[in-house]
């Protein structure tokens, strides 16, 4: 990626590419402000200081509503976008 110092961007990455950890392990920590059961697997929304981020969780999972989650990010599959062209920042990108 190529950003310039202050540049505004938009963080991407998918619910299956993200998980839940334990705090020590995590980029990011956050509150659960939604949990979605949907049988086979379960969404958690993650409220955290640079925004909101969806997990999917095999099953019903632990996270409820309230806790307060690790989440990890792997670097590979984050995704960075303009946030006034909502283009992407990567740098292979044509």
């Amino acid at each position: 990626f190529t950003v310039k110092d202050d540049a505004k961007v938009l963080v991407g990455v998918r619910p299956n590419e993200t998980e839940l950890v334990e705090k020590d392990q995590a980029n990011l920590t956050g509150e659960v402000v939604m949990y979605e059961p949907m049988g086979a697997e379960s969404y958690v929304t993650v409220s955290c200081a640079v925004g909101d981020f969806q997990v999917r969780e095999e099953g019903h999972g632990t996270a409820r509503v309230g806790d307060t989650v690790g989440m990890r990010l792997p670097a590979e599959y984050v995704h960075l976008f303009d946030a006034e062209t909502e283009k992407t920042l990567r740098d292979d990108a044509e």
